[in-house]
């Protein structure tokens, strides 16, 4: 399931005709993000779900993320971020300590459930996912295709 989501991903500027074929249509990057992050592919990423995704970005193993940390990893995952990983970083640490840790996960996750059930649905993620990036266009650059956002276009 995993493999066919990204598979069709490298297929949607193509299919898509966005002016732009070097851009990623925001939904579907938001899309890709939830496959991955929902690793039991029940359909809904639990807050378990969500530590699991950040573990990744703990180099040092020590339950903390530290800014560098995390854009370091952001930066190996995928080049394109450029500054839109401090300013990711910034919209994660809840509690503005400059460290991500396990309140500031319990925190974002709360912003996602929108219907407090406990459970992020992809249509929950896929808001959520839309609203931040486009919020955030100013530090992402050509990336993604702002004809999606209407904040940009509108």
């Amino acid at each position: 399931m995993k493999f066919l989501t990204l598979a069709l991903l490298a297929l949607v500027p193509c299919c898509y005709g966005q002016a732009n074929t070097d851009c990623m249509p925001v939904v579907f990057y938001a899309n890709a993000m939830f496959v991955d992050s929902d690793r039991d592919d029940n359909g809904h990423m639990t807050s378990g779900e969500m530590v699991t995704v950040f573990n990744a970005y703990d180099s040092n193993n020590d339950n903390n993320i530290t800014r560098s940390e995390y854009v370091a990893h952001q930066a190996a995952v995928d080049a394109n971020f450029g500054n839109f990983a401090d300013a990711l970083f910034n919209e994660y640490d809840a509690n503005d300590d400059h460290v991500l840790d396990h309140d500031d996960f319990a925190a974002f996750y709360g912003r996602m459930d929108t219907n407090g059930n406990r459970e992020v649905d992809n249509n929950e993620f896929v808001s959520f996912w839309e609203g931040l990036i486009c919020d955030h266009h100013h530090h992402v650059g050509d990336y993604w295709c702002w004809e999606w956002c209407p904040q940009v276009i509108g």
